[in-house]
């Protein structure tokens, strides 16, 4: 808890105290040490001494250039200081400002609200899930105590930030706390029948340790040693994964896992091979993906130019990317090896063109008229085409639409009625070549006879209609709308008679 006073009380106590206090905010670089259990606390004993419980903190100091008066965050400050060598504020002094609590060490200051406020402590031991402290000014009236005790739930809940000296893992209590636990393996990947040896370790370990050993993420082996090595025989394949547990005087801690896998000795089998592209011009590269069955990860890949071999490279990657830079005919093949045997993949054939530019482009419509909400599918493509396509669409000779595409066929809605034009621009590896321009009619409504829905009345609208008498083919409620051509209420073969009775011209209109 802090109390602020005026810059004029803070001038004159500066020249009251600046002959005989050295406020801790004002060090320069210091060099600060970590003392060990026991130095540790000789310290906490002698400052006891020093800053008496129950008698009131006194002291100043400068955070963040400003000076403040006694306060539970200057006492804090200044047990810190006599500790370590340093504060906070002392460049150089090695301190951590850190937002979440984590694991707590004696030494560290910690700061928490109460109520509005915040509120600093210096920690002098730990015990468990028990913070023993030092603080000031929790009466308000700059008052000290010592060996006070919150439990580290009650600290969390209220917590603010921390302050932590790097190197600094002391409990308070005379022990050492077991810290940076560590495991590492021989193999990462062992054949069934193989041993797997771990070696781990730990800072302040008692030389007691815990090994877990897990398959596919269930607890299959637990073993207490007191020794730092082990070895096991693993027979069955799969993926396993380990860790140890440290104890010390000080407690225990887990280390990070390492993982490895058991896999069967035997030859790899079904082996195959993916190319992206089999078809380019040269100074193109193409990227292969190939794997098999029980294979070990490693891989021969063989490229064979009109039957000549001309690379080979041994990789442990599943994917290889190779550029073209002739033209010609290509083979390509990969060994993957297995634990017990090797498996080629089929050969895949390559062909590499001399680049050419794009000739003889064209354009079809599944339907040139239609009415507005309906879509076109446009079919596309040109000689030495290299597989882009930019589609072009203008209405009433104005562009309203323009995407570069790699299919060639593309689907559009036309949601307004008018005239319009489309045209694509086929790319080659050299070059490219425009279509001729498709024209597309869109119309408000259907028109009474077109059942076929194709924009046009035509005697394909007639055999339309006999086939769905017939029961050929099934009729939607817009071609059963435009089929009653003689608008009689019905659709029947009179409807089909009076589509050809105007196609003949003997009748000027339908419906």
């Amino acid at each position: 808890m802090k109390k602020r006073v005026s810059k004029l009380t803070l001038y004159l106590l500066t020249i009251i105290m600046v002959t005989s206090i050295i406020p801790v905010g004002m060090t320069t670089a210091t060099a600060y040490s970590i003392p060990n259990e026991s130095e540790f606390i000789n310290k906490i004993n002698e400052l006891q001494t020093r800053y008496p419980a129950n008698s009131k903190y006194s002291g100043y100091y400068y955070e963040n250039g400003v000076q403040e008066a006694a306060s539970c965050h200057g006492y804090a400050f200044e047990i810190a200081y006599n500790v370590f060598g340093s504060t906070m504020y002392t460049r150089g002094g090695g301190w951590n400002e850190i937002y979440s609590l984590g694991n707590v060490y004696a030494g560290d200051v910690i700061q928490f609200y109460i109520g509005s406020d915040t509120h600093t402590i210096f920690v002098t031991k730990v015990e468990g899930d028990l913070i023993y402290f030092t603080d000031a000014n929790w009466d308000w009236n700059n008052g000290i105590r010592w060996n006070e005790c919150f439990s580290k739930s009650y600290i969390e809940s209220k917590f603010c930030k921390k302050w932590h000296i790097s190197g600094n893992y002391l409990t308070g209590n005379g022990s050492m706390p077991v810290s940076n636990a560590w495991i590492s393996i021989k193999e990462t990947t062992i054949i069934s029948g193989e041993y797997q040896t771990f070696n781990f370790g730990a800072d302040n370990s008692s030389g007691t340790y815990t090994l877990g050993i897990d398959y596919e993420g269930t607890r299959i082996f637990t073993e207490d040693l007191k020794r730092n090595s082990y070895s096991t025989l693993f027979t069955t394949p799969g993926n396993f994964s380990a860790y140890i547990t440290a104890y010390g005087e000080g407690g225990h801690v887990d280390s990070n896992k390492v993982y490895f896998k058991v896999v069967k000795r035997a030859p790899a089998t079904n082996a195959w091979i993916k190319a992206d592209e089999t078809c380019i011009v040269k100074t193109q590269s193409i990227t292969f993906t190939y794997g098999a069955d029980d294979s070990a990860g490693l891989y021969t890949i063989g490229i064979d130019k009109d039957n000549t071999r001309i690379y080979t490279d041994t990789i442990s990657n599943n994917t290889y990317t190779y550029t073209f830079n002739e033209s010609g005919q290509y083979s390509v093949y990969v060994t993957c090896y297995g634990y017990g045997g090797s498996n080629d993949t089929e050969k895949l054939y390559i062909t590499v063109n001399e680049p050419v530019s794009a000739t003889n482009a064209w354009i079809k419509a599944d339907k040139t008229k239609i009415v507005k909400g309906q879509s076109v599918t446009f079919t596309y493509g040109a000689d030495n085409s290299a597989g882009l396509y930019t589609i072009g669409i203008d209405k009433d000779n104005e562009r309203i639409y323009t995407e570069t595409i790699r299919n060639n066929t593309f689907t559009y809605t036309f949601n307004e009625m008018g005239e319009y034009s489309i045209y694509v621009t086929c790319y080659g590896y050299a070059g490219y070549d425009d279509t001729d321009k498709i024209f597309v009619t869109v119309n408000d409504t259907y028109q009474t006879g077109d059942v076929n829905g194709d924009g046009v009345i035509s005697i394909a609208d007639a055999t339309t209609l006999q086939k769905y008498l017939a029961n050929i083919v099934d009729f939607d409620d817009e071609q059963l709308a435009v089929a009653d051509t003689n608008g009689d209420g019905s659709v029947s073969i009179a409807d089909a008679t009076q589509i050809q009775r105007y196609l003949a011209q003997l009748i000027p209109s339908l419906g």
